[in-house]
């Protein structure tokens, strides 16, 4: 028997189908012999309220939290009780490739900082991060503490539709599921300044059309159901 199952850090994240049976002390056993990198083991089961939640079941070890790599940077994350995906790491690689040093950044829905601490790792620029999560926000603080970074970051505990501040080079704006940020995040970006707006999209919905601003690019993320993709668009404003 073949089971799927992803890794974050020492910790393996294992779907199982409820409408089949299996033994998942034993897979997990499994898992742990097979893996000698791996000491916790979870059974997800999707992800619920407004801080996106992680439901799940320990089937080895006892806890949620990690430290998590990429790209040179360590991560203390939580599975369970904040939103983190490690599909995204090419996601965060490209963003970091796009930004110039020099610029004034706002990142709404931060997270434990994830995406503001890999770009501000190679490039020289101001990162203002925001995070609602008392949770995920003070994981943030704690990795800006504990990495080296060639930019700065600013972290804000405030919810982003609250947030009131300048306007920026740059917005990233990794919005949660079934949010539409769009109109509250728009006017923090200066003229000809871009947005990165991630969202999700039916293969059957129409386009979709943002006032102020030009569509650069429509970058494919993963499937996240059938039909529906979670995509980036790359947005210009077009005002000065």
């Amino acid at each position: 028997m073949k089971v799927h199952y992803s890794k974050i850090g020492d910790i393996a994240l294992l779907k199982i189908p409820d409408d089949r049976e299996y033994d998942e002390q034993t897979i997990a056993q499994d898992i742990l012999q097979k893996e000698h990198s791996i000491n916790v083991v979870l059974k997800i089961c999707g992800r619920y309220g407004e801080f996106r939640k992680q439901k799940c079941t320990l089937l080895a070890g006892e806890r949620t939290d990690t430290i998590y790599t990429e790209f040179g940077i360590q991560f203390h994350v939580d599975v369970r009780e904040s939103y983190f995906s490690e599909r995204e790491k090419t996601e965060r690689q490209r963003l970091t490739h796009l930004v110039r040093d020099g610029e004034h950044i706002l990142i709404p829905f931060a997270g434990v900082g994830v995406i503001p601490l890999i770009i501000a790792q190679e490039k020289k620029v101001t990162i203002t991060a925001v995070e609602k999560n008392p949770y995920a926000f003070s994981l943030m603080e704690e990795n800006i503490a504990k990495n080296q970074i060639t930019g700065s970051i600013i972290p804000v505990p405030q919810d982003v539709y609250t947030f009131t501040g300048e306007t920026y080079d740059r917005v990233i704006a990794p919005q949660p599921y079934r949010h539409h940020s769009f109109c509250t995040i728009a006017p923090f970006v200066k003229g000809r300044g871009y947005l990165h707006y991630y969202t999700w999209k039916s293969s059957q919905a129409p386009s979709e059309s943002f006032p102020g601003f030009s569509i650069c690019a429509v970058q494919p993320l993963f499937s996240y159901a059938p039909g529906v993709w979670k995509v980036c668009y790359d947005l210009q404003k077009v005002s000065s």
